[in-house]
Formats: C-alpha cells, structure tokens, sequence
C-alpha cells in the first residue's frame, strides 16, 4: 500500500508539473515546481530548516495564454482551476451579439474573470465572491482593469444574510441553512439590488459557479431578473439537476446546452431566445491547444 500511495503521489505531482508547463511561462511553472518542493520538505522534513513559501505568489501565464500575471495561492487546485479555464476553456461561449456586460456569480479568485475579459476585451465585469480570502485574491487579480468591480457577497434569492461552509478547498465553499463549526455569516445580495447596485440594466453574459445554490437563485423568485440576461454559462451541481435546470429555463424562453464534456465538467449554456438576437455561433466551443 506504501508504494502504490508513493506512486500516486508521484502522478499527481507529474501531473501538476504538466500543467504547470502548458499554462504558465516557463520561467514561471519551475517556480512553481520549486516552491510545492519546498513546501512539501517543510512540510515533512522540519528539521532541514526549509521555510515554507508564501501563501500566494505572482505567476506569469505563457505568451500565447495572454502572457498576464495572475496572484495565485500555492495549492494543486488553483492550478488545476488555472487549466481548466485557460487550457480547456471549460467557459467557451460565443454569442452572436456583443457582449457589454459580463457578471461572474462565484469569481473565487478571478481567473475566470481574467479569461472572460481577454475573450471579451470590451465588456465591463462585476465578480462576485464571497469568502474573504478569495475575495483578497480576486481583487488583486482585478485591480489594473478599470472596468471590473468586486462585490464582496453571496448571491442569493434576497437581500439579507446567509452562513457560508468553509471547504478545505478554496472552490468547494457553499452556502448552509444555519450557523456551524465550520460556517461564517457572510452578506447576501439579490440580483435585482447587485443590478441596481452596479448600474446594470442587461447581463449580455452570467456565469455561474455557486456550488449548488443556483437551485434557490433559479427558484420562482428568478422572474424579477431573468428575462435580463442574454446567455448563461452555469457549472451544475447535485441541488439542481440537469433535467430540472432545462425544465426552469424553459419556462423563461431559454435553450439549454450541455457542453461537449458535460460528463466531465458538468458546464450547461442557457440561451434566453426571447431577447432579440442573442444566441451562439454554432455549438460550445472548447477551443483546441
């Protein structure tokens, strides 16, 4: 078992190596390396005196990624998420018209943001993000765009407050029905107060990543906002199924689309046909590299 756990471990850091190599710059990506090195030998080796690096570092992305530098915690996540976005596009969307206004419920730290606004370079941005240190990370992220704003706040079906379960990972933290060990209070927003809030007359494009509480954002209460928005890109979760997303959308005039990978990434596009010329350019493009 001590050796097929060994060998596990040394996929999963051959693993990160790779993706760590076709995401970042190469200068950047043996940083990388170099600092998980040192962090697992002051990990398990204290008596070597290694200091554990910094909890989160600046990172450049390769040239034909943009070439940005992104502020990034040191964990297997961020960098997966990193791939993901950049690598697999998991959030390709192409509408037909232009797109002004871009909303990403679930920023986390903004690697998402920063994709969308190369994809779409004329567009102003809200993200939203409600964990403190997410939220710290996203706002560096963000900082040297001036058309991006941070609102620092859960989103749900109304104004008030809701307590937010604090995952060991940074992407897994989800709203609760009550205060826990592991739970902290945090803001809620409605999306018609964050559209009156931002100036926000049309969402030309909503993604979302809300770890299952788009099935209360997607509830009755939705009618408010939703004929408001163009297009949506939502990552799925247990709370609200596949099925029961096509059956709501269909009741407001949307076309669901399951992504190419939908098994894997789960990503559906939800195309609202009632505002006038939105759509996509053909089928979700999970572009090719």
């Amino acid at each position: 078992m001590a050796i097929l756990s060994r060998r596990a471990a040394v996929h999963g850091f051959m693993k990160q190596v790779q993706w760590a190599l076709e995401v970042l710059s190469l200068g950047s990506a043996l940083r990388y390396v170099g600092w998980k090195i040192r962090a697992k030998l002051a990990q398990r080796l204290p008596f070597l005196g290694f200091a554990s690096p910094a909890r989160v570092v600046t990172l450049r992305l390769r040239r034909e990624r943009g070439g940005q530098e992104l502020s990034f915690p040191l964990t297997t996540v961020s960098l997966y998420t990193l791939y993901q976005v950049w690598i697999s596009q998991m959030y390709a969307v192409r509408p037909e018209t232009p797109v002004h206004t871009i909303v990403d419920l679930g920023a986390n730290l903004g690697f998402t943001s920063r994709w969308l606004l190369g994809e779409f370079p004329e567009s102003r941005l809200v993200a939203v993000e409600p964990e403190t240190s997410n939220a710290a990370v996203l706002r560096d992220n963000l900082k040297q765009v001036a058309s991006a704003t941070v609102i620092e706040a859960c989103v749900a079906p109304k104004d008030g407050e809701v307590y937010l379960h604090l995952d060991s990972r940074a992407d897994c933290h989800k709203v609760v029905g009550g205060p826990s060990d592991r739970s902290v209070p945090v803001p809620a927003v409605s999306m018609p107060s964050l559209m009156q809030r931002c100036g926000i007359e049309q969402i030309d494009l909503l993604k979302m990543d809300i770890e299952g509480a788009e099935a209360a954002l997607l509830g009755d209460d939705c009618e408010q906002w939703i004929g408001r928005v163009g297009c949506m890109v939502i990552e799925i979760h247990d709370e609200l199924p596949i099925d029961e997303l096509e059956r709501r959308m269909a009741r407001h005039g949307f076309e669901v689309e399951r992504s190419p990978d939908f098994a894997v990434d789960r990503i559906a596009v939800c195309v609202n046909h009632r505002a006038q010329g939105v759509g996509l350019r053909g089928p979700m493009a999970h572009a090719a590299h």
